[in-house]
């Protein structure tokens, strides 16, 4: 079956993830870093963010599961990512300290999530009526 992706896939595209999170992350940490306040990331958060986006691409194979309709797909993957995100950076990170910034963090990753899901379902659907246009049409009843 081409559609299934194989654990050395799933592994690859973990370490696609955790590339971008790091160089995002020090990269925002070159912009908000000050002389008195340095913010790059330590070691405890490369290996969250390994974990976090290894675990991640494992949950991406719920989205590519075609048995259930895309809506319940972004459902269940939503609360496996939701459920990840906050073990390993609201807990594990040290967000849950202040509640302020756990609600700040679970809003951001909200928001993200919700602009993932519009594009992914914007590309899945392009995707399908591209496969549906190619199909031919056999009438049953003539």
């Amino acid at each position: 079956m081409k559609n299934k992706l194989s654990v050395k896939d799933t592994l690859k595209n973990g370490c696609v993830i955790f590339t971008v999170i790091t160089v995002i992350s020090y990269a925002l940490g070159l912009l908000l870093s000050g002389k008195d306040n340095p913010f790059i990331p330590t070691l405890t958060w490369i290996i969250l963010f390994l974990i976090f986006s290894l675990v991640l691409a494992f949950a991406n194979i719920i989205l590519k599961n075609p048995g259930y309709s895309l809506g319940i797909r972004l459902g269940l993957h939503f609360l496996a990512t939701a459920s990840l995100y906050f073990v390993v950076v609201v807990l594990c990170g040290g967000f849950i300290r202040n509640g302020a910034q756990t609600l700040i963090a679970l809003v951001l990753f909200v928001i993200l999530y919700g602009l993932f899901a519009i594009l992914y379902a914007i590309l899945s659907s392009g995707k399908k009526k591209k496969k549906n246009k190619k199909e031919k049409y056999d009438s049953m009843f003539s």
